[in-house]
């Protein structure tokens, strides 16, 4: 197989938006948590990931937005364990929440150095 490249597709509602992550190399991403689901019991919440350019898409949501999403799916291994992230590259509101609440932001943690024996290569 010639240049394994995964793609996703994703509808949900918007249920978190996190504050913009800034690290001392000076790359920022910025997480947006959709709900896939309408049953409150089986729910279906993934992270998604925008990065870099990408972050101006977030500006514009809101907490309860009806969004579908677009990205590439990636994934590193590191101590025999497998991690995914959703890396997003278009969102498109296709009903915006009828309710006008304040969107809800959460403050990510600062951004620390880490030493690489113990910490997450990411």
């Amino acid at each position: 197989m010639n240049g394994f490249k995964s793609t996703f597709h994703a509808e949900g509602v918007v249920s978190e938006i996190r504050e913009v992550e800034s690290f001392p190399s000076g790359f920022k991403k910025q997480t947006v948590v959709i709900d896939g689901t309408n049953n409150p019991k089986y729910q279906n919440k993934m992270d998604v990931e925008f990065m870099k350019e990408k972050l101006e898409l977030v500006e514009a949501l809101q907490i309860g937005d009806t969004v579908s999403v677009d990205g590439f799916l990636s994934g590193r291994e590191w101590n025999s364990k497998y991690f995914k992230s959703l890396n997003a590259q278009t969102i498109a509101r296709t009903n915006v929440r009828k309710e006008s609440a304040p969107a809800q932001r959460r403050e990510a943690p600062k951004a620390e150095s880490v030493d690489d024996s113990d910490g997450l290569p990411f």
